[in-house]
């Protein structure tokens, strides 16, 4: 049961727990402002076509318990891992933060 919830925590939480509706600007701005990392608004950007494309936009800030999620930071987190795969199969979500 833990492996599913933890999938379900990587594949959708942070999509499914969303903050209140803003502007699509808005939130890649808000994103976008959360470190200084030089390809960190072109990520987004990229992030947000791909979302908007596959309509399923985002359309606010993601959080966890009214905490916002960094995006851009939980994906190299990820990346750094292994990726998702292999973060969800052996139970490394517990450990990303």
């Amino acid at each position: 049961m833990l492996f599913a919830s933890c999938r379900y925590t990587l594949d959708t939480g942070f999509v499914v727990a969303v903050s209140q509706k803003s502007s699509h600007n808005d939130v890649l701005n808000r994103l976008a402002d959360m470190g200084d990392e030089p390809d960190r608004r072109k990520m987004l950007e990229r992030l947000f076509a791909f979302m908007e494309e596959r309509g399923t936009p985002i359309v606010a800030v993601p959080t966890i318990s009214k905490i916002a999620v960094d995006l851009f930071r939980l994906y190299h987190i990820v990346k750094d891992f292994g990726g998702m795969v292999e973060v969800s199969c052996s139970f490394q979500c517990l450990l990303v933060k």
